[in-house]
């Protein structure tokens, strides 16, 4: 999995819908929830990954800048 885009690739094609599906039909969630759920699920594909202890290299007025705010106190520390 060289850069984590088979992982990614998987999260998004393959589990998030089955995941979906399955809390809408065995849940019976509501489509607003399933919307929150899903966005989380992208964001914390897409961000959290082994790389950000190095989030503070990233652009901060760039789209991927604005969503690793959350992770730039934690790449000072490490």
């Amino acid at each position: 999995m060289s850069d984590y885009k088979t992982h990614t690739q998987f999260n998004i094609f393959i589990a998030l819908p089955l995941t979906l599906l399955g809390l809408h039909f065995l849940f019976a969630a509501a489509y607003s929830q399933l919307f929150t759920f899903g966005l989380s699920f992208v964001y914390a594909t897409f961000f959290f990954n082994p790389d950000l202890d190095l989030c503070r290299q990233v652009k901060l007025f760039s789209l991927r800048g604005i969503f690793t705010l959350p992770f730039r106190p934690y790449s000072w520390l490490c």
